[in-house]
């Protein structure tokens, strides 16, 4: 098993408090990420089409990559949260694979001192080792604890494509060649690839340069969208800016402005 396939990426760990009943709306901000967050003060609604979550202190909620939701902070006072923040490959276990519903894990305070690690340490390059035996560790009591819907199962022959357009995303990718590394024709290729991840190889190499490009949108304001289309490997910055409103409904610089505005 290539290992590396299943990593997590894109870590982030931080705390945040309001001190006042407010709302966040994330109704038209797709999360860039996959999140875990403890509630450490305070009471919190999780809103997503009709389902309303609440989430107390000592409780777990999870947001899936890509989800649309609102975030209501209702304590007046104090409300306090350490946010765990990670991406995965498309189509891999144990994330990626799987459709997720916004939810809530009870009864398991003691998993606070993971987080707080994570929040103190997640930086220190010294601690690197110890950083990814608390995330994976953490990672894998919550994942068992989660409540999943269907399962995406992908055909052999268009995994090979799938793993390819994984692992070089970044950089132009010749169809034809990826017809004959499932042994295909170039239209049967494209049909199968379609109805296995619901995309085209291109729409699917688009979301993956997207989902990096976020990554480097968010909390690093000295790069320039130019910068980001290049390093996203995208050739033009104006079809970069084309692709990625299509995705999340925004502009690269409306999107950075709000999410790095926001709490999570």
């Amino acid at each position: 098993m290539n290992i590396s396939k299943h990593a997590l990426s894109s870590i982030q760990c931080n705390e945040y408090s309001k001190f006042k009943i407010c709302e966040e709306d994330y109704s038209n901000l797709p999360r860039p990420f996959f999140t875990f967050a403890y509630v450490i003060n305070g009471k919190l609604e999780c809103v997503s089409d009709d389902r309303i979550v609440e989430v107390y202190p000592g409780e777990i909620f999870f947001v899936p990559y890509r989800m649309k939701y609102k975030l209501r902070w209702t304590d007046q006072k104090n409300n306090t949260i350490c946010a765990l923040h990670f991406n995965c490959k498309e189509f891999t276990e144990p994330f990626g694979n799987k459709t997720f519903l916004l939810q809530k894990i009870s009864g398991h305070p003691e998993l606070y001192a993971d987080f707080a690690y994570l929040r103190d340490h997640i930086h220190n390059t010294a601690d690197v080792l110890k950083v990814f035996s608390v995330l994976y560790g953490l990672c894998d009591k919550l994942y068992s604890l989660l409540d999943y819907g269907g399962i995406i199962h992908i055909d052999e022959r268009i995994q090979h494509a799938v793993d390819y357009i994984n692992e070089n995303y970044r950089w132009h990718i010749d169809i034809d060649e990826l017809a004959t590394l499932s042994n295909l024709s170039v239209s049967r290729f494209h049909h199968c690839f379609k109805e296995q991840t619901g995309m085209t190889p291109i729409e699917y190499k688009n979301n993956l340069c997207i989902k990096y490009a976020i990554t480097q949108l968010v909390g690093n304001e000295k790069k320039s969208i130019e910068e980001i289309s290049a390093e996203s490997g995208f050739e033009s910055s104006t079809y970069f800016r084309r692709v990625f409103k299509s995705i999340m409904k925004r502009t690269p610089r409306e999107y950075r402005q709000v999410a790095n505005s926001s709490m999570l």
